[in-house]
């Protein structure tokens, strides 16, 4: 006699919790705006959101069209994630089981891409706890050598200190009553947090932003009939949003370093700006642009310079590869302004051994230009 024996598996779906973008739990990087219900906006390129979660599926739900972000696990691209307008929450992570993932999106395209402007996070959607992931300097803090030594149960650590909440199991190797023990137990909670995330960006990646658009130059922009610009990049970066004429609000917090590489399309079509008001502007009343090389190098000083406690950054002007013609007027101004220091990044461009989209510099060539700006950069920054 043959038998068939069936068995059936019931599996309750974990309930899907929505966590507001301002909420906390998700992480920005870049230049952001509040929008309605608790949606952060953004636009420039390289803006990225992040965050930790512990589940089997995450989604986020999105206001956006027609850009293309960069999907991370863990620091690594796992795939390209492209909106739509019509589309409002997208697929960030499944597994079969849940895991602990480092998820971001990093935004790829321009701000004057998005079909509907500026693109806006309304939330993240998942079955499981999110927990935010702070900005790191690198440094290991005392604490965290515990942890570092015991990489494999860092994550139940982790999730110790949210899960109780959530009427979850509480994982063991955390005393329950948060107390400090000597031994492996020893690392405060704060502490802990911050060691995981050591451990996860062993690379220790640093933090950085990008303020960038097509085609703007410090007074004149690419292919304007004019010698001047109305908005050129120094009034696009006073602005938070590209897309919006909202004013760049006071620093709370200084960078290490600013890098500066304009110049270029000032001078790759005519009529070519005066060097003097590349330089130093107009003088007033001024007009059309009110920015020259020196007004954006003094804002930016003075911009981090409002920041109590905070360390002056480092401010790198750098010149080419793609036009030289200009390098001389960028070497001057740096020279004049207190903590300057040029990068020349002029090698001797060529297409099409250099050339990459549309005469920009291709995979090689940014490899020549970074080599150049390590040459600078390391002796001054190296020791951070």
């Amino acid at each position: 006699m043959n038998w068939v024996v069936l068995s059936l598996v019931l599996v309750a779906a974990a309930e899907m919790e929505f966590y507001p973008a301002a909420g906390g739990k998700v992480s920005f990087r870049g230049r952001t705006m509040r929008g309605a219900n608790g949606s952060v906006c953004f636009d420039w390129p390289g803006s990225e959101l992040f965050f930790f979660a512990f589940a089997t599926e995450v989604s986020a739900a999105m206001a956006d069209g027609a850009n293309e972000y960069d999907l991370l696990h863990d620091a690594y691209v796992a795939g390209k994630v492209v909106t739509d307008v019509a589309v409002p929450v997208y697929s960030l992570w499944r597994s079969v089981r849940p895991t602990l993932v480092r998820l971001a999106l990093r935004k790829r395209t321009e701000a004057n891409v998005g079909a509907l402007g500026a693109a806006c996070l309304r939330g993240v959607f998942a079955d499981g706890p999110l927990i935010a992931a702070p900005e790191l300097n690198g440094r290991l803090f005392g604490a965290c050598w515990v942890c570092a030594l015991n990489a494999k149960r860092v994550h139940r650590r982790l999730f110790n200190l949210r899960l109780r909440r959530r009427g979850q199991r509480h994982l063991p190797f955390l005393p329950r009553d948060g107390k400090q023990r000597q031994g492996v137990g020893a690392a405060p909670r704060r502490a802990v947090r911050r060691c995981v995330l050591f451990v996860v960006w062993l690379n220790k990646q640093a933090a950085s932003s990008v303020i960038a658009y097509s085609g703007r130059g410090v007074v004149r922009n690419y292919g304007d009939k004019n010698a001047t610009s109305a908005t050129p990049m120094p009034a696009l970066y006073k602005r938070l949003l590209a897309s919006s004429d909202t004013p760049l609000p006071p620093a709370t917090r200084a960078p290490d370093a600013v890098f500066v590489n304009l110049g270029t399309n000032d001078y790759s079509t005519e009529p070519h700006p005066p060097t003097d008001v590349f330089e130093r502007g107009r003088p007033p009343p001024r007009a059309l642009t009110d920015s020259g090389y020196a007004d954006l190098l003094n804002f930016v000083a003075a911009r981090y310079a409002a920041v109590p406690h905070a360390k002056a950054p480092r401010i790198f002007a750098a010149c080419g590869p793609v036009l030289g013609t200009f390098c001389g007027s960028v070497r001057k101004v740096c020279g004049q302004h207190g903590g300057c220091a040029f990068i020349d990044m002029t090698f001797g461009f060529e297409c099409p051994r250099d050339c990459g989209c549309d005469g920009h510099p291709n995979v090689a060539a940014q490899k020549k230009m970074a080599d150049a700006a390590f040459g600078v950069v390391w002796p001054l920054l190296g020791g951070m």
